[in-house]
């Protein structure tokens, strides 16, 4: 009769060793396999008392859809009709979530959307980015990166759509460079025009750290703990 007393001690020792938030989580844990344990005891209680003798279809029954369906290659259409109605949604959401700490492989472009001198203002560009941001934060550091070249010293290629046809205006600062046109600035009032693209063409889960690995173990060997109680 000693030995569910010394496997608890075993699980507080176990949990001692821990951080608080591990405690923490370790104490939830063996809680629920408590509740779980219990839980169990009483159906099967229940079911010793109670036996089930008809065929009565249970109260907490759920049909699946195609059960209750008069025609049910009607109804599986219907479902892929309206799996389709939401894949605008799934795409945005895959190819536009910057969130989480994961890595994600970023491929982005600016352009310039001025009526007549629509253009690429930054070709397509490639990064890694492994920190939770959103696309309108990510797109105003871009832009911002950008702009930072401008300047009167700046000497910035025009975009291929622009030769031969100029935005008409002396804030653009055009001038020959090393052999081709190149421009300065763009004016605080074309700055409007300026937009930000960009998709989410991979996401990597990051490696686990030593010490992530050595908390993962931690706890495992709280939860063996908790279930050498019940062997």
């Amino acid at each position: 009769m000693e030995r569910p007393t010394h496997d608890m001690n075993r699980v507080f020792n176990q949990l001692f060793k821990l951080p608080m938030e591990f405690v923490m989580a370790g104490m939830d844990l063996m809680l629920n396999t408590m509740r779980q344990f219990q839980a169990t005891v009483n159906d099967a209680a229940d079911l010793t008392v109670n036996p089930r003798t008809d065929s009565s279809t249970p109260a907490n029954y759920l049909p699946v859809a195609n059960e209750t369906a008069a025609n049910p290659s009607d109804d599986h259409e219907t479902l892929n009709i309206q799996e389709r109605k939401k894949e605008p949604k799934m795409y945005d959401d895959q190819y536009k979530d910057l969130g989480g700490n994961d890595i994600k492989y970023v491929s982005y472009s600016i352009l310039f959307k001025k009526r007549d001198y629509e253009a690429t203002l930054k070709p397509e560009t490639e990064e890694v980015v492994d920190y939770s941001t959103d696309g309108a934060s990510y797109g105003a550091v871009k832009i911002s990166e950008y702009t930072d070249e401008f300047g009167k010293d700046a000497h910035i290629p025009i975009p291929a759509a622009w030769k031969g046809n100029e935005p008409r205006d002396d804030g653009y600062g055009f001038h020959d460079y090393g052999g081709q046109r190149a421009f300065k600035n763009i004016p605080a009032k074309d700055r409007k025009h300026i937009r930000f693209v960009y998709r989410v063409k991979e996401r990597l889960e990051k490696e686990a750290s030593a010490y992530d690995r050595d908390q993962v173990e931690a706890i495992r060997d709280v939860k063996k703990a908790i279930d050498h109680i019940w062997d």
